[in-house]
């Protein structure tokens, strides 16, 4: 049975106050308050590609929730193996390949761990970038973190607070 939009607010107040989320919940327009359209900000790890890196993220999730799961979307740019940019449609759509998982506090946290790890297998990418990634987790090669933190450096970095 779809939640009703009182539990979509329960639930979204849940989030924001559980300890264990190491991110910001909201709503994704605080005049709104639209409880199925939630802003996510995740503050890139350190010792990963995205340290120092502030990503803003948009959950759509659809009015029959949790039969059907919550989408998620980058607004900030960010060179990952799992997140889509179409060079016509920069969406930032998040692939979360095989995993059924359909709860959105999951799905929270999953994307948190992205920022850690990347399925080298995904088809977004061409197979050059792919074996970019593969020879930087194997510790052969910087060629994938250089351009990670370059993006970050431009689309997520300090440098985009003072505008």
């Amino acid at each position: 049975m779809p939640y009703t939009k009182d539990q979509m607010v329960a639930l979204l107040r849940e989030c924001k106050r559980d300890p264990l989320m190491r991110f910001n919940v909201d709503y994704w327009d605080k005049k709104k308050k639209d409880p199925y359209e939630w802003k996510v900000v995740y503050v890139g790890p350190k010792k990963t590609p995205y340290e120092g890196g502030i990503f803003t993220v948009k959950v759509v999730i659809p009015q029959n929730y949790p039969e059907e799961r919550p989408k998620f979307y980058f607004i900030t740019r960010i060179f990952h193996l799992n997140i889509y940019w179409l060079e016509s449609n920069n969406d930032g759509h998040v692939c979360f390949g095989s995993t059924d998982s359909k709860d959105v506090k999951e799905l929270l946290k999953l994307v948190e761990t992205y920022f850690s790890f990347q399925n080298p297998d995904s088809t977004w990418y061409d197979p050059k970038v792919q074996q970019e990634y593969k020879d930087y987790r194997d510790g052969k090669s910087k060629i994938f973190y250089e351009k990670a933190q370059n993006w970050v450096y431009l689309y997520a970095g300090l440098n985009q607070l003072k505008k």
